[in-house]
C-alpha cells in the first residue's frame, strides 16, 4: 500500500517480480523516507489495521477480542519502529544477490514466497543478443545453485540437445530494455575484497568462518595453511569462496558421438553453520536445539583451493563482470591477473542441531577420523529417514550432515538436519521439539514391523548388507555419501543417544535380537576372517570376545568395535592377555568398517 501510495515507477521500465512491485534493491533508498513516513501517518492506521485483520482470518487470533488487539498493536509497532530497518539489512546483505526488492525480501523470509525460492542459476552456452524474451528461450541451462557450483564448474561438461558444453567461468546477463548487459558474476565482485573467507580443516573437516580481506586470493599459489582453531592441527586451507551469479560455457559446443566419459569436476560439498546461542533441550543422551541459519556448501576443486578465473573476452568483446578459466576455445579468452576463487553456495533454512551428549568409558566418534565421520554421518541421515517418515514427506525435503566443534579441548561433532527449502519449511523446528523429537527416536528404535529398526535388523537385510544400500540407508540425493554411510553404527549411535549405558560392541545382543556385527565378524567363514587369510594372518583367535589375528611378522590385529578407542576397558584388558602371551609381536586394533572397506590397511 506504502509503495501504491507513493505512487513512484521504481522498475525502471523493467520486467516486475511476482513478490511485489517494490521495484530494485539499488532504489530503496531513494523511497525509505516516503514510506517511513506513509507508516507513521495517522491517516493510514486504519488501512493498515484493516490489512493485519485480513491476514488473521483462520488464525487463533482472528476476531478473539483482546488477544486480537494486543497482536495488532504489536505488529503496528513493528511496521512503524523497526519494518524500514529490517529492510535495510536485508538490501544492504552480502549473502542476498536478488535484483528485486521484493524477490530478497522474501528469500529473507521477510515477505510470503510465492512459488518456490529463486536460487536457480543459469549457464550461458550461447551469447544473447536480445532482451527480449528473458530468459532467453534457447542456449541456457538452468541448474539450482547447490548443483550448479559442481555441474557448472569451470572444467565440468554437460550434454544438451546432441552437443557437448564446457563450463568454463561466470557472468551475471540481464535485460535492459532490447539489450543485455553483464554484471559481475561473483557477489561480492573480485574488483573487491572478501568479507568472510573460509577455512576447512582437512584433519577434523570443520569449517571456519575467517576475518575479512582487502583484496581476492591471487591465482596459481596454493592457499595458506593455518592452525585449526578447533583440533589445533596445521591443516586448515584458507579458502576466498564467493557465490556465483550466473556462469557461461567456453561458446563452443562438440558433437555428441553417444559416449560420455568425462564426469563433472567438482568436490564433495562441505556443509557447516556458524556458531549458535540456541538454546538447548535435553532428550535422553542428547542435547537438540532448533534455529534458523546458513547452511553453506563450497566447490574448492578437489582441495585446490578453488578455480584460476581471469576477466575474460567474449568474441574478443570487452564486457564488464565476466571471469573465466583459461580453455582451448576461441570465443572466450582470458587475460590479466588471475584470482583463486571456490564456488559458494548458501542457503538460509531451519536446522536441528543433536548432540550426543555423554559417551560410555572408551566410545567416542572422533570426526577426525573416517570411522568417526562415517558415524555421525550415518546417524545423520538415519534421523533424515526416521523424520521423512514421522512427517510423511520425502526423504529429499530434508538434508543431513554434521559439524565439527571444540568440546572440552578436543574435536566433536554433531549431526544436524535441515529443511531444503530456502527459509525452512517448519520440519526441523518442529523436530527441535522435546516430544517430537522423542517420537523421532520411536520411529527408529520400536521393535515393530514397519520401523527402521525391525526393517534393518531383518535377517534378509542384516546378512546382505555389510555397510549400507539402497534398502537402507542409500538413495540417489546423499550419493557423495555411499562409501562413508554404515547402518550398524548409524543405529549404534540411535542406541546411544536413547541410553548413555547402551552397550556398544561387537557381541552383545540388542534386546532379544543378535547383534548384527556378527554377521560380519562372528564366525569363521566371514567375510573379514577370509580376508585376514588372504592378508597372512594364518593364526585366528578368540580372546574374552574378541578375534585376534595372528601374522608370522609378528604382528597381532586385535579386532574391535568401530567407535572403541584405546581407552576401553575390555580392549586394554585383551592388550594385556596378547602381550603376556605374545611379548614380541607388535599389536594393532583393527575394525570391521576399515577391513572391509579397506583391507590393505593391515597388509
Amino acid at each position: 500500500m506504502a509503495f501504491r501510495d507513493i505512487n513512484k515507477n521504481t522498475t525502471n521500465g523493467q520486467r516486475d517480480s511476482v513478490h511485489g512491485e517494490f521495484g530494485l534493491c539499488e532504489d530503496w533508498h531513494s523511497v525509505r523516507e516516503q514510506v517511513q513516513v506513509w507508516l507513521n501517518d495517522q491517516d493510514n492506521e486504519s488501512v493498515i489495521r484493516k490489512l493485519l485483520d485480513g491476514i488473521t482470518v483462520g488464525t487463533k487470533w482472528n476476531k478473539s477480542s483482546q488477544i486480537d488487539e494486543t497482536l495488532l498493536d504489536n505488529l503496528l509497532s513493528f511496521l512503524r519502529g523497526q519494518l524500514v530497518y529490517c529492510i535495510d539489512k536485508v538490501v544492504s546483505s552480502s549473502y542476498l544477490t536478488q535484483e528485486f526488492l521484493s524477490e530478497r525480501l522474501a528469500n529473507a523470509g521477510c515477505l510470503p514466497m510465492f512459488g518456490f525460492p529463486t536460487r536457480v542459476r543459469n549457464m550461458y552456452t550461447r551469447w544473447p543478443r536480445s532482451g527480449n524474451p528473458w530468459p532467453p528461450s534457447s542456449g541456457v541451462i538452468e541448474r539450482d545453485l547447490e548443483v550448479a557450483i559442481s555441474q557448472f564448474a569451470p572444467g565440468s561438461e554437460i550434454v544438451k540437445d546432441k552437443a557437448v558444453h564446457t563450463a568454463c567461468g561466470v557472468v551475471e546477463l540481464a535485460p535492459q530494455g532490447s539489450r543485455v548487459v553483464s554484471k559481475p558474476g561473483f557477489v561480492p565482485d573480485l574488483n573487491h575484497g572478501n568479507p568472510s573467507p573460509m577455512g576447512i580443516c582437512e584433519h577434523c573437516q570443520a569449517v571456519v568462518y575467517l576475518p575479512g580481506t582487502n583484496n581476492p586470493a591471487p591465482g596459481g599459489v596454493v592457499p595458506d595453511i593455518q592452525d585449526c582453531p578447533i583440533c589445533q592441527n596445521h591443516a586448515m586451507r584458507c579458502l576466498d569462496a564467493r557465490e556465483p551469479r550466473g556462469f557461461i560455457s567456453t561458446l563452443s559446443p562438440k558433437d555428441f558421438e553417444g559416449s560420455f566419459d568425462w564426469s563433472p569436476r567438482s568436490s564433495r560439498p562441505f556443509l557447516g553453520i556458524k556458531d549458535i546461542n540456541a538454546q538447548q533441550k535435553q532428550v535422553n543422551n542428547v542435547c537438540i536445539s532448533s534455529f534458523a541459519d546458513e547452511i553453506i556448501s563450497i566447490n574448492d576443486n578437489g582441495g585446490k583451493g578453488g578455480f584460476d578465473l581471469q576477466k575474460a573476452k567474449v568474441f574478443d568483446n570487452n564486457y564488464s563482470g565476466v571471469y573465466a578459466e583459461d580453455n582451448d576455445g576461441q570465443n572466450v579468452t582470458v587475460g590479466g591477473p588471475s584470482f583463486r576463487i571456490a564456488l559458494l553456495a548458501k542457503r538460509h533454512t531451519d536446522i536441528l542441531l543433536v548432540d550426543i551428549d555423554n559417551w560410555p568409558q572408551g566410545v567416542f566418534a572422533n570426526p577426525t577420523t573416517v570411522e568417526g565421520r562415517s558415524a555421525w554421518y550415518s546417524f545423520a541421515f538415519t534421523l533424515r529417514m526416521a523424520s521423512a517418515a514421522l512427517l510423511d514427506v520425502d526423504a529429499s525435503e530434508l538434508d543431513a550432515g554434521f559439524r565439527v566443534t571444540n568440546k572440552h579441548g578436543i574435536p566433536s561433532g554433531s549431526a544436524f538436519l535441515c529443511d531444503k527449502l530456502e527459509n525452512g519449511a517448519g520440519y526441523s523446528s518442529w523436530l527441535g521439539q522435546e516430544e517430537n523429537f522423542k517420537n523421532l527416536l520411536i520411529q527408529v528404535t520400536d521393535d515393530n514391523s514397519i520401523s527402521i529398526f525391525s526393517r534393518w535388523m531383518d535377517i534378509k537385510h542384516s546378512n546382505a548388507c555389510d555397510t549400507s544400500c539402497n534398502l537402507c540407508l542409500r538413495d540417489f540425493y546423499n550419493s557423495m555419501y555411499h562409501g562413508l554411510l554404515d547402518w550398524r553404527l548409524g543405529m549404534d549411535m540411535i542406541r546411544l543417544a536413547c541410553d548413555q549405558n547402551a552397550k556398544v560392541d561387537l557381541t552383545s545382543n540388542w534386546g532379544h535380537r543378535e547383534n548384527p556385527w556378527q554377521n560380519v565378524v562372528g564366525c569363521t567363514t566371514s567375510r573379514i576372517t577370509k580376508t585376514m587369510e588372504n592378508l597372512g594372518y594364518k593364526t585366528h583367535i578368540n580372546v574374552g570376545g574378541l578375534n585376534v589375528y595372528i601374522h608370522k611378522r609378528p604382528q597381532i590385529l586385535i579386532e574391535r568395535h568401530p567407535l572403541w578407542t584405546d581407552e576401553h576397558p575390555v580392549y586394554q584388558k585383551i592388550v594385556m592377555l596378547i602381550k603376556e602371551k605374545y611379548p614380541k609381536h607388535m599389536i594393532i586394533p583393527m575394525n570391521p568398517f576399515v577391513a572391509i572397506r579397506r583391507p590393505a590397511d593391515y597388509v
